[in-house]
């Protein structure tokens, strides 16, 4: 009988639910024994999406690529709870793009970390968040490196 356990490389992740933030997408991790199988976020009108399934060793190659780009792990268990959706109307791409255009601005690499962060949930589209949010990362932002909006 053949030792397969020694061949096998343990998962980078514990079985889960994930969300990853990989080069400029976000998506959604499950992984299981067998492997992870991932799609991306919703984006503002943009439904999921398949992407190809990663083996554990791919995984861990990817999150710790990930993380020294992004100085920080690239991956954050989901809860299983579906996540609340924002009440209010959604501001648009007009006021999206000119958040986008300011958090470039003021140096922010990643737009929807620094989003997510300020608002402790995971932002898939700055277009799609409410002016009170909106006056949430602003107030973020600014106020991270000392200033104020």
């Amino acid at each position: 009988m053949k030792d397969t356990a020694r061949n096998t490389p343990a998962p980078a992740l514990a079985p889960g639910r994930y969300a990853v933030t990989a080069g400029y997408t976000s998506q959604v991790w499950d992984v299981t024994a067998q492997g992870v199988t991932r799609t991306t976020a919703q984006s503002g009108t943009y439904a999921p999406s398949p992407l190809a399934p990663l083996t554990h060793a791919e995984a861990a190659q990817v999150l710790a690529q990930a993380a020294a780009y992004l100085g920080r792990p690239a991956a954050q268990p989901l809860a299983p709870q579906p996540v609340s959706t924002p009440s209010g109307a959604p501001v648009g791409k007009a006021t999206g793009r000119a958040l986008h255009v300011e958090l470039s601005r003021l140096g922010y690499r990643e737009h929807y970390t620094a989003a997510a962060d300020a608002l402790g949930r995971p932002v898939p589209s700055l277009a799609a968040l409410t002016a009170a949010e909106v006056k949430t990362v602003y107030a973020y932002a600014y106020g991270s490196l000392g200033m104020t909006a």
